[in-house]
């Protein structure tokens, strides 16, 4: 094209945030039905049929019906990366423990840390208690502070939720951010005025 024009034309399109939710039980399916109407994708595993049936979360992406250990042995950090976000929403302490060092030997074992160079970002449902309890063992399996403190417990933008809808709204919220690199409680316009 000597001497003429050429005119570009680029439409940047980031992808959606896709979410395993581990546990499938009343905030996972109150999530499913926000990120669904995001335009999210949702996946889910739990140990039991009925929370992870097509009838629990029927726009699943993905539905895993096994152990935590069976699920884990079949994934890798490589893996993982198709998640940009891992819930843990579980039923059962011990399984939500499995499932947060699993997830974290993965990522570890390949140099990663929750939500950093293309690693999922994990959140764990729980009380200041479970938490506790989960970050001390993972931290007595020899896994780095830095691996474990990555993890982000509670879930959720500190807003008062208490029903599985409104965790739901404040966990869509705080990915929300995140994916925009926005943290929460930042000024607005209006505040510079």
């Amino acid at each position: 094209l000597c001497g003429g024009r050429v005119t570009v034309s680029i439409d940047v399109l980031n992808p959606t945030p896709h979410v395993l939710l581990m546990g499938g039980g009343h905030c996972a399916v109150a999530f499913a039905k926000v990120a669904d109407q995001l335009g999210w994708r949702t996946s889910v595993q739990d140990s039991r049929e009925a929370y992870a049936d097509a009838a629990q979360h029927p726009a699943a992406t993905e539905r895993h019906v096994t152990s935590v250990e069976a699920f884990l042995e079949k994934e890798d950090a490589s893996t993982l990366a198709r998640f940009t976000d891992i819930l843990l929403l579980g039923h059962d302490h011990a399984e939500d423990r499995s499932r947060l060092h699993g997830l974290l030997e993965h990522l570890h074992s390949a140099g990663l840390v929750p939500g950093q160079g293309g690693a999922p970002r994990i959140g764990c449902i729980g009380s200041r208690a479970k938490w506790t309890s989960f970050r001390d063992g993972c931290l007595e399996a020899g896994l780095p502070e830095g691996v474990v403190e990555a993890v982000v417990c509670p879930i959720g933008l500190n807003i008062g939720a208490e029903t599985p809808e409104e965790i739901a709204v404040a966990v869509a919220a705080s990915i929300m951010a995140a994916e925009a690199g926005l943290a929460p409680g930042e000024p607005t316009w209006r505040d510079a005025l």
